[in-house]
């Protein structure tokens, strides 16, 4: 069963944060290189050569993507940061950042990547549509919609994305995609973000 996260929702009322992270998702803006950076291949080899110390699987690692790469004027080091994705659907905040020195070594990792995702994951088809996840978050936080939601755009793809009329409670379309949410009980739930 999908469920709404009406706390993620309700970001959408006036957020400009939501439109440009949506707007740099469907353009694919996660690497602009053709083949990863040297910083970016270590990363991706001490994660899959370190695998039971960060309590991961394979699986949990399978479909995962570059979400950004930096480096430090300072220091040198490269912080490569991955996107943990199920079935191509992004976990919602499951990142691992990898730290890569200068030579190419790891000096430091932070992992917050669900392990055994694929055991924990409860649905693989959403329950409800868009427009009446929007509506549910909309009455969960006392908001009326004072006209319909009508979806405006429907660019697709795995995570179903949809652009919404605003329905009196945005001033800006409402932007929605799948995305799969970790709970507090350890499950994750498949949602509209």
């Amino acid at each position: 069963m999908s469920t709404v996260s009406p706390r993620r929702i309700a970001g959408v009322r006036g957020s400009r944060i939501l439109a440009v992270a949506v707007g740099l998702a469907l353009s694919g803006a996660t690497s602009l290189r053709a083949q990863p950076s040297p910083a970016v291949a270590a990363a991706r080899a001490w994660v899959e050569a370190n695998l039971a110390s960060l309590g991961l699987e394979q699986g949990d690692v399978a479909g995962m993507t570059l979400s950004s790469e930096s480096r430090s004027r300072a220091s040198g080091v490269a912080h490569v940061y991955f996107q943990q994705r199920h079935q191509e659907l992004a976990v919602h905040r499951a990142i691992l950042a990898v730290h890569v020195g200068r030579a190419g070594e790891v000096v430091g990792s932070a992992n917050r990547f669900v392990a055994g995702l694929a055991a924990r994951v409860d649905a693989v088809a959403p329950g409800i549509d868009a427009v009446e996840a929007v509506g549910a978050a909309a009455a969960h936080l006392r908001l009326a919609l004072t006209e319909p939601l009508v979806p405006l755009a429907t660019p697709g793809g795995p995570e179903r994305r949809v652009v919404l009329s605003g329905g009196g409670i945005s001033r800006s379309p409402i932007e929605a995609h799948l995305v799969y949410q970790p709970l507090t009980s350890g499950r994750v739930a498949l949602a509209w973000d």
